[in-house]
C-alpha cells in the first residue's frame, strides 16, 4: 500500500538520515496539539506552520518541521514528519530526534515508562518485527525485554495506544537503536484506483509500511497483511488484505470482503452496490466481462454482455448455488477487478495481468 491508498503511507518512508538545512524557528512539540491535527486539511496545516517547515515534497504530501521537544526536562531537537492521505487530510505525524543516534531509546523510555506515557491514551498492544518473525504481545515489558540494554539490529517494536477511540492512535516506536513517536489516524478509507501502486510491488515493503495498523499472517502457502480498521468509499466496513505467495517477494493480489454482510441478503446488496458503482465512486475502470462460473469439467459458464444483465440474473435467481460464482470484471490498464458472489460470500479480488488467472 502506498501513502495515497491507505495506511500507510508512512512518514517513516522519508529518510530521517538526511537533514536539509533547518529553519531557525522551532515549533514546540505538543503531542496533544499534534493529535488534534489528524484528519484536518493538510494544506491548512502547511499554511499555519510555514515558519517551521524546512523540507517539503508536496507531490507526495510530505512536509518536515523543525521541532523542539521536552524529554524529561531536556530540550531535544526534533524532525517532525507530517504526511497527508488520499483525501488531502493530515494522516500521520512522526517525531524523531535529529540526533537519533545519541538519544537512542530515550524517547522510547519517555513515552513507555516515563512522564510522556500518561498522555498517550489506553494501551492496546505491542508489536514486534525481526528478519525472521512478526508478532503481537500484551505488555510493554515484553517489548523492553526484546530491546534489552543496547537494542538489536533489525528489530522493530512499537506500543500502540488508543488516544481517541476509533480515530487516533499514538505509537512509540523503537527501531535499529533509534526511537520516535507516531501519531496516526487509526481508520483508513481505501481507494481502489491506487491498487496499481501495490500489486506486484515488494510485499515486505507493503507489510512494513502498514505494520502498525495491520494484522500480519504467514501460513503454509500464503502470507498476508490486513488493515485493522478500514472502509471503502461507499461506507462499508471491509477487510482489505494484501496477499503474496510464501516463496514470492511480490504482492500477488488484494482481496476485499465486507465485515457487516453476514446474511445472503447483505451479501447480495454488497455485490450489487459494487457492480452498480464500479465505474463511478469505486473507480474500477471499464466493464470487461460478466459470467456465472460453475466448477467442474463438464459444466458450461453463463456469460453476460453487460454488468446489468448479471444483476438481473441475481435478482431473478438469488444466491449462486454451491460451486458457482457470479463474477463481474472491470479493468484499468493492467489492473483487473473481479466483483464476486458465491454461495457463501461476496468479495472484490484485485490483480494485475501477471496474476489474473491464478
Amino acid at each position: 500500500m502506498t501513502a495515497s491508498l491507505v495506511m500507510l503511507f508512512s512518514a517513516l518512508a522519508v529518510s530521517c538520515n538526511k537533514t536539509p538545512e533547518r529553519s531557525v524557528v522551532s515549533i514546540d512539540f505538543d503531542s496533544d496539539a499534534m493529535a488534534g491535527e489528524i484528519g484536518r486539511p493538510f494544506s491548512e496545516f502547511v499554511e499555519k506552520n510555514a515558519d517551521y517547515i524546512f523540507a517539503t515534497n508536496m507531490a507526495d504530501g510530505v512536509v518536515v518541521l523543525n521541532g523542539l521537544g521536552d524529554i524529561d526536562g531536556q530540550q531535544v531537537d526534533l524532525n517532525i514528519f507530517v504526511t497527508s492521505d488520499y483525501e488531502g487530510n493530515v494522516a500521520k505525524i512522526l517525531a524523531q530526534p535529529v540526533d537519533y543516534g545519541t538519544y537512542g531509546r530515550k524517547l522510547w523510555d519517555y513515552y513507555t515508562a516515563g512522564a510522556g506515557m500518561s498522555g498517550l491514551g489506553s494501551f492496546v498492544c505491542g508489536k514486534f518485527r525481526t528478519s525472521e518473525e512478526v508478532g503481537v504481545v500484551g505488555s510493554i515489558s515484553e517489548l523492553d525485554e526484546m530491546i534489552g540494554v543496547d537494542g538489536s539490529d533489525g528489530l522493530f517494536v512499537c506500543a500502540v495506544f488508543e488516544y481517541v477511540p476509533d480515530k487516533t492512535v499514538m505509537v512509540p516506536i523503537y527501531e535499529d537503536r533509534a526511537s520516535a513517536l507516531l501519531i496516526s489516524a487509526s481508520h483508513v478509507t481505501v481507494h481502489y484506483d491506487t491498487a496499481g501502486e501495490i500489486l506486484y510491488s515488494d510485499y515486505e515493503t507493503v507489510r512494513n509500511e502498514n505494520f502498525i495498523l495491520s494484522t500480519v499472517v504467514s501460513e503454509e502457502k500464503l502470507k498476508s497483511t490486513t488493515l485493522d480498521d478500514a472502509s471503502d468509499v461507499l461506507g462499508n466496513r471491509v477487510d482489505f488484505t494484501v496477499f503474496a505467495d510464501v516463496e514470492s517477494t511480490r504482492v500477488r493480489n488484494i482481496n476485499v470482503t465486507p465485515l457487516d454482510a453476514g446474511s445472503p441478503e447483505a451479501m447480495q446488496s454488497f455485490w450489487k452496490s459494487y457492480v452498480e458503482n464500479a465505474d463511478g465512486d469505486l473507480k474500477l475502470g471499464k466493464f470487461e466481462s460478466a459470467a456465472l462460473v460453475t466448477d467442474g469439467e463438464d459444466t458450461e459458464d453463463v456469460e453476460f454482455e453487460k454488468a446489468e444483465l448479471a444483476v438481473d440474473y441475481l435478482e431473478q435467481n438469488g444466491m449462486p448455488s454451491p460451486g458457482q460464482t457470479l463474477t463481474v470484471g472491470f479493468v484499468t490498464n493492467d489492473i483487473h477487478y473481479s466483483i464476486c458472489l458465491d454461495s457463501e460470500s461476496a468479495y472484490l479480488d484485485i490483480r494485475n495481468s501477471a496474476y489474473v488467472k491464478q
